[in-house]
């Protein structure tokens, strides 16, 4: 992989994940201003999104090379099912 592509990807793996991060800050003044429990849990389902690419690299360097793959894709099932969860909660409180 040539450097340029490289760096591509690192910029926008960070675009993605500062959008995520200013959704989840959206959510959560959304509900503090409001009191509205769906925008509560868009907040915490975009969290748990933005937080997804930490996740992975922090499993790793505490568990043993063999696993790491069976519970990176544990992590990101848990990860993207809770907070599509969420989202599809809010999503049908507000309709």
């Amino acid at each position: 992989m040539t450097s340029a592509v490289f760096v591509g990807l690192v910029v926008a793996r960070l675009a993605v994940f500062g959008l995520g991060v200013a959704i989840a800050v959206r959510g959560f003044r959304g509900y503090r201003r409001t009191g509205s429990r769906p925008l509560l849990a868009f907040g915490v389902a975009f969290t748990l999104l933005s937080l997804d690419p930490l996740v992975g690299p922090l499993l790793g360097q505490f568990l043993g090379a063999r696993t790491v793959g069976y519970v990176a894709v544990a992590g990101d099932v848990v990860l993207y099912g809770g907070a599509f969860s969420l989202v599809l909660y809010a999503l049908y409180r507000l309709s």
